[in-house]
């Protein structure tokens, strides 16, 4: 699992920032993973990032795989 973070900035000063959940684990965890959470992982996080911002999402996953 990778959160990968792209800044872009145009010539007008405009800054538009692209965050993404990547999501790469062995063939063995993937055939475990019975109800998709790993292909879905990416769509929950971007919601995340809608509803509660950077800081939040980044906590909540963090606290999701680490507890």
């Amino acid at each position: 699992m990778s959160i990968f973070w792209n800044i872009s900035v145009n010539k007008g000063g405009t800054v538009q920032p692209k965050i993404e959940l990547l999501m790469k684990v062995p063939e063995q965890a993937q055939k475990l993973d019975t109800n998709n959470v790993m292909a879905t992982a990416p769509e929950a996080f971007r919601s995340l990032l809608l509803i509660f911002g950077v800081e939040t999402s980044i906590e909540s996953l963090i606290k999701a795989v680490c507890f």
